[in-house]
């Protein structure tokens, strides 16, 4: 199995055709509805990278996006409903590796998750 990945998403049909699409890939998939699960997913589980929606039910995605950042370097992709300018700006500020509005074509996020991952490998201390 490759690379880890852990979704944080409320959307049962997005995170259906990502985990499709990504373990087609390779990458074992962990999913999480809620901040509160992808956190304790994140602790016990250590992914490789997280790709998170800012907007969930139990809190914004920048606040845990800035938590793992403190403590961790994992490669961390927003992919969100919220895309203009100033939402893309504050994903990247608040410390994630790249950030995709929805709707997004699948093929590109499979292109840019694995470039991000690749990266990550090259850049290990």
């Amino acid at each position: 199995m490759g690379d880890t990945i852990l979704m944080i998403d409320d959307n049962p049909f997005i995170m259906e055709l990502n985990r499709e699409a990504l373990t087609q890939q390779g990458y074992r998939v962990l999913e999480a509805e809620t901040i509160s699960q992808g956190r304790s997913l994140f602790e016990n589980e250590h992914p490789d990278l997280i790709m998170l929606e800012v907007k969930l039910p139990d809190g914004c995605g920048l606040r845990f996006c800035e938590d793992v950042r403190n403590v961790s370097d994992i490669p961390i992709m927003f992919v969100s409903v919220l895309g203009t300018k100033a939402d893309r700006l504050a994903g990247l500020d608040a410390g994630s590796d790249f950030y995709m509005p929805k709707p997004y074509d699948l093929d590109v996020l499979l292109v840019r998750l694995k470039a991000i991952l690749r990266y990550a490998k090259r850049h290990v201390d």
